[in-house]
């Protein structure tokens, strides 16, 4: 079972003109170490060399780190 977790995004724009717009948003604000999905994987017909002698059959996928994005939206 994986923990409880909390992911907060932002979102921001501005309607500088009537054709621009700034806007920017940060994605998993703080950070948080979570997972998006997960799967069970054969660990005994298929070998892996990282980690020899695995026996448990779930695999996780991580959640994408921070992230930020600036822009200016402009329209005709």
């Amino acid at each position: 079972m994986t923990p409880n977790h909390f992911v907060l995004s932002l979102h921001t724009s501005y309607q500088l003109m009537p054709h621009l717009q700034p806007f920017g948003w940060i994605e998993n604000v703080f950070n948080a170490a979570c997972y998006t999905f997960g799967t069970f994987s054969p660990t005994s017909s298929v070998p892996i060399v990282q980690v020899p002698g695995a026996a448990n059959p779930r695999s996780y996928s991580p959640a994408a780190p921070i992230a930020a994005t600036v822009g200016i939206r402009v329209t005709f």
